[in-house]
């Protein structure tokens, strides 16, 4: 149920205190509780809210249309409600709920006509039908001038030049504009041709540069899906990361020295057969051709081979412990071993020097020379 509350200013009656109208006098008119009566509507009676909202003399005042509860009740009309001849509420705190007398004083001045009839005697009453016609006068309206005039465009900038030529101009300034503006759109499209060729450009790098970065995306995330490749890196990063890993667990003095002897190999180590056997180690057409070595993908780069094979020359770790650490398996590391020490063999044999039988001999141990005379080696 709609709640109504009265909107003129100064007002409190409300539809919820219908119930209690003694204890709130205002509620009451003529021995009765007062009504609420809506707003007119904006659609069917514009004109009648608006006088309505005059009436009433609240500024800033301006309901919404959707809202239907802001009503005025009965003590603001004449006959307690809105009627024919009283549509529009009168009685206001303004005015002490009264209606207004007209007023005679000296500024108030009424027309010919109105005082005609107040002056004459109710006999000879005259009608407004009855008073003589007079004849409308025409207002006066001077003829003014009218300057009609045509002003020039400014040719200071290039959007008040017409691209119309008039007809005063001759054939031959014609051309010459005509030859001026071919000239100033050769120089636009050769200038737009330019910017395109630029941005032509720029897109294709971005487009090698995304196609670049797809690629290492796609390696990092196998990376991620393999674990044992993760470990596999870690390793080889931890081991030589320092002079004092690589001599404890490689075995050289240093970093520049492991990565100066795997130069030395590694050309060696894109044309070499690995170890299958007695046979395996002939020469093949891959390796006497120059082409690339058939088969599967390695597992193992180069350098990874080198490091593992030094390991287990250093700390003597069997198969099984390096297959664990490198994600291969043990035939693998065994193949890998075998075929790197005899490449490191070929390679590095002619800088190992061994001294002759004589040399031996002469510094040879005492104990040795009673027990062991023929001993060539010392480990």
């Amino acid at each position: 149920m709609v709640n109504f509350h009265c909107i003129a200013e100064g007002c409190s009656n409300d539809s919820r205190k219908k119930h209690n109208a003694v204890k709130y006098p205002d509620m009451i008119l003529n021995g009765c509780i007062v009504d609420f009566h809506v707003l007119p509507s904006v659609i069917k009676n514009p004109k009648l809210r608006k006088l309505w909202l005059s009436q009433i003399r609240r500024e800033g005042f301006n309901p919404d249309p959707n809202c239907h509860w802001h009503a005025l009740c009965s003590r603001h009309f004449i006959e307690g409600r809105p009627t024919k001849e009283n549509a529009v509420p009168t009685l206001f705190a303004y005015n002490n709920y009264k209606t207004g007398t007209p007023r005679d004083t000296k500024n108030s001045t009424l027309r010919p006509i109105e005082q005609l009839i107040l002056t004459t005697q109710p006999a000879n009453i005259v009608t407004v039908s009855q008073l003589p016609k007079v004849p409308r006068q025409k207002k006066y309206i001077p003829d003014i001038p009218v300057i009609s005039y045509i002003e020039k465009p400014s040719l200071d900038h290039t959007y008040c030049t017409s691209t119309e030529v008039s007809e005063d101009v001759s054939i031959e300034e014609k051309c010459v504009m005509l030859i001026e503006n071919s000239n100033t759109l050769e120089q636009k499209c050769q200038r737009y041709e330019t910017d395109n060729n630029q941005l032509r450009k720029q897109v294709k790098l971005l487009q090698v540069e995304l196609h670049a970065t797809k690629e290492e995306n796609k390696v990092l995330n196998e990376k991620f899906n393999n674990t044992d490749e993760l470990l596999k890196d870690k390793l080889v990063e931890k081991l030589t990361k320092s002079n004092s890993n690589v001599k404890c667990f490689l075995g050289l003095p240093s970093i520049s020295m492991l990565f100066g002897i795997f130069k030395l190999l590694e050309g060696h180590a894109s044309k070499m057969k690995y170890w299958m056997g007695p046979d395996s180690s002939d020469g093949k057409r891959w390796q006497v051709n120059n082409k690339k070595k058939p088969g599967a993908s390695r597992k193992l780069t180069f350098f990874e081979e080198f490091v593992i094979t030094l390991l287990r020359l250093r700390l003597g770790l069997n198969t099984y412990v390096l297959s664990l650490l490198f994600g291969v398996s043990q035939s693998t590391i065994s193949r890998v071993f075998t075929t790197w020490i005899s490449l490191m063999a070929q390679c590095l044999g002619p800088l190992i020097k061994w001294p002759s039988k004589e040399k031996i001999k002469k510094h040879m141990p005492l104990s040795f020379r009673r027990k062991y005379p023929n001993t060539r080696n010392q480990s």
